[in-house]
């Protein structure tokens, strides 16, 4: 993702009922060194999926054994209803994956709006596996939000 993509990519969040972020955020996320940011690009150059996530490394200290641990937070993730059902989320998420998975331990979390059936669905087809409800996580409207994490 590039400066010149974020309105593209404001426009998709707006289209996909996705929590709004605003401008500056996207902007101020790009530079982040913990940030990883795709776009899905059709030709001539049309924005038709996005991925925003954060990058979380530690070390796993439990059974007297140091186990690196990368953690992706998916922050947001959409893809143009025109183009859903290709494979795009799919892909985003296996590109992101390949930049920062470098033979360690590999968690990808993520929390969803609990009557976004779609989505949830996609996630376990994935691999993603439901850990716990956050009571009224969002809002407009208020909603709880089913959180998920995909363990490699």
């Amino acid at each position: 993702m590039e400066a010149e993509d974020i309105p593209f990519v404001k426009k998709l969040e707006v289209d996909s009922n996705l929590s709004p972020w605003t401008l500056e955020s996207y902007t101020e996320n790009l530079t982040n060194i913990d940030s990883i940011n795709l776009v899905a690009v059709e030709i001539p150059q049309r924005i038709v999926g996005f991925l925003v996530t954060r990058l979380i490394t530690h070390e796993d200290l439990t059974n007297n054994q140091i186990d690196r641990i990368n953690e992706i937070e998916i922050y947001n993730i959409a893809v143009d209803i025109n183009y859903r059902r290709l494979g795009i989320g799919r892909y985003l998420l296996e590109e992101c994956q390949k930049l920062i998975n470098h033979g360690e331990k590999l968690q990808i979390w993520l929390e969803v709006r609990s009557s976004n059936v779609a989505a949830t669905n996609f996630y376990f087809k994935l691999g993603f596996e439901r850990k716990y409800i956050r009571k009224s996580f969002y809002s407009n409207p208020p909603e709880d939000a089913l959180v998920m994490c995909l363990e490699k």
